[in-house]
């Protein structure tokens, strides 16, 4: 059985959090997914959860935007 396909998902509008898991529902493969709003918390995803995909929002006004979740991963 394939594992799951792990997708960290950087946004802080829950609703656009929430459309962006209904399409990764449609894939035929089981997803697991965490949500988070902020540096701290992307920095642990990142290391606990080991997603393989990451989708981050561009630019949120009190968290970190898509570039700094980019040089967080590349860490």
């Amino acid at each position: 059985m394939t594992e799951p396909l792990r997708v960290l998902m950087i946004e802080d509008a829950k609703g656009d959090a929430e459309l962006e898991l209904r399409e990764l529902q449609r894939l035929p493969r089981v997803v697991d997914f965490r949500r988070v709003e902020n540096r701290e918390d992307c920095r642990r995803a990142l290391a606990e959860f080991q997603p393989h995909i990451i989708l981050s929002d561009f630019s949120m006004p009190t968290a970190s935007d898509g570039m700094a979740a980019l040089d967080l991963a590349r860490e």
